[in-house]
């Protein structure tokens, strides 16, 4: 009798977790490949910053660029698990 009762709720775990480990998967290849591309731009922006002859980066600059990519990052993996 008790089996019956607890089957429903075991089913609904199991496909909760089904839906978190795609959700894992998903997250980790978003990961990588947002990586990949930030590996590859940022030789291609420095060489485009080098091209003047004048090769300054400030702090504040790096700063800023990081907050952008920690909010994009951010953005990405919100509307990931939104879909």
């Amino acid at each position: 009798m008790g089996i019956i009762l607890v089957f429903p709720d075991i089913k609904k775990r199991l496909d909760r977790n089904e839906v978190d480990e795609r959700y894992i998967q998903k997250r980790g290849q978003f990961s990588f490949y947002f990586l990949i591309m930030l590996f590859i731009s940022i030789p291609v922006l420095l060489f485009f910053f080098n091209l003047n002859g004048t090769f300054e980066i400030h702090t504040k600059a790096i700063a800023k660029c990081v907050f952008i990519l920690i909010i994009l990052y951010s953005a990405g993996l919100y509307f990931m698990k939104k879909r």
